[in-house]
């Protein structure tokens, strides 16, 4: 990416384990949600179609090769060149990724986890005493 140049030497690694061991998977966040179309919209069709083009294989693998984002399409992901960005290797979908089911949003009772934790890292309050 060249839109912030920096000399910066970065890239991405896994989250270190207690024993050494990779158990599981770690969630691919936001994945393919960055393009909707509002209920409100006034022209639902043109925006479908707008979606259908975003959405499309070229443009994904553009958008992957390019580095603006990183595809998850497995089709996208065989036909796309890596993005030679240095230390991209790191960010780009491996053998411990995968995509979870969105978390409800319904917190049946209380404050919501993010919310409680919030007002937690702002206080000197007792965590369960927050919840």
């Amino acid at each position: 990416m060249d839109q912030f140049p920096t000399e910066i030497n970065w890239g991405g690694a896994l989250a270190p384990t207690l024993d050494g061991q990779i158990k599981g998977t770690s969630e691919i966040v936001s994945a393919g949600t960055w393009l909707g179309i509002s209920a409100q919209s006034a022209n639902k069709e043109a925006a479908w179609k707008f979606m259908q083009y975003m959405y499309g294989d070229e443009v994904l693998k553009t958008y992957h090769e390019k580095g603006f984002g990183i595809a998850i399409v497995p089709s996208i992901v065989e036909q796309a060149k890596d993005p030679d960005i240095n230390g991209m290797e790191g960010f780009l979908v491996g053998e411990h990724d995968s995509l979870w089911p969105a978390s409800p949003n319904v917190t049946p009772e209380g404050s919501t986890y993010a919310d409680a934790f919030f007002k937690y890292m702002l206080s000197d309050e007792d965590l369960k005493a927050i919840t």
